[in-house]
C-alpha cells in the first residue's frame, strides 16, 4: 500500500474483505488478524519466501518483507 494508499477505496475494500469472509465462512477479528501477522512476520521461512519471490519477480525488486507486513497491518486495520 505504499504506492496504493492513496487510491484504495476504504468502504469497498470492508465490504469486500466482509464478503470474502462470509463466502469463506472465515471470521476472525481485528486482534486476532493483527496476532495472526506477527507470527508470520516472525517466521524465518516466510521471510526466506519473500526473498526468494523477490528475486523471481522483478516488480517485487527492493520491497522488503517488514514493508509488505505493514502494508497488510494498514489493510487489516481499514478492513475492520
Amino acid at each position: 500500500m505504499k504506492t496504493q494508499r492513496n487510491i484504495i477505496n476504504k468502504e469497498i475494500l470492508k465490504e469486500a474483505y466482509k464478503e470474502t469472509c462470509s463466502y469463506r465462512n472465515f471470521f476472525i477479528n481485528e486482534n486476532e488478524a493483527l496476532l495472526l501477522l506477527e507470527e508470520v512476520n516472525k517466521n524465518t521461512l516466510m521471510k526466506a519466501r519473500w526473498n526468494a519471490y523477490c528475486r523471481n519477480v522483478k516488480y517485487s525488486e527492493g520491497i522488503e518483507f517488514n514493508e509488505v507486513i505493514d502494508s497488510i497491518k494498514e489493510s487489516i486495520k481499514i478492513a475492520f
